[in-house]
């Protein structure tokens, strides 16, 4: 076996294979950020925190939140205020509008870190197609993160 790879959750996962060249391992990529504490500072896309990138959700992400950072600038500009309390309001937005689809992410990318729980999730998505395609709605950002809960829990099968 080989060790020379920064992430010891790797280790287990080469038993048994042979190596065809350098190895080398990268992730995870996902942070997160605090708002800024000073006036004038706002932070809109990947500034604002990080997703691993598997699924595509980051633009998204970035998009809707350049919306919500366009209006709370705009509103401050207006009144000719930029000190925190008002450049806050689109940090409070932002987190309020996003909070379910991180909780998906996160959850996601917990479960991909776990082997027998990801295998077991598979043997449950297999048998439950309709669960898949709300997944990748959600992932897509055209079905609500809250459909994923009706999915899970209805008989359809």
């Amino acid at each position: 076996m080989v060790h020379n790879a920064d992430d010891g959750r790797v280790y287990g996962r080469l038993d048994g294979m042979k190596r065809e060249g350098r190895l080398s391992a990268m992730g995870p990529l996902a942070y997160r950020v605090r708002e800024p504490q000073v006036g004038g500072v706002m932070l809109v896309g990947d500034a604002t925190g990080f997703y691993d990138p598997f699924t595509g959700e980051g633009i998204f992400t970035a998009l809707r939140s350049a919306e919500l950072l366009t209006e709370t600038a705009h509103a401050a500009l207006t009144r000719d205020d930029l000190s925190v309390g008002p450049l806050a309001v689109y940090g409070e937005r932002r987190r309020a509008e996003l909070a379910a689809k991180s909780r998906v992410t996160r959850g996601l990318q917990l479960l991909i870190s776990r082997r027998r729980l990801s295998n077991l999730a598979v043997r449950l998505l297999a048998r439950r197609p309709h669960l898949v395609h709300t997944l990748l709605g959600v992932f897509g950002d055209f079905v609500p993160p809250r459909e994923l809960l009706r999915a899970a829990f209805s008989r359809r099968v």
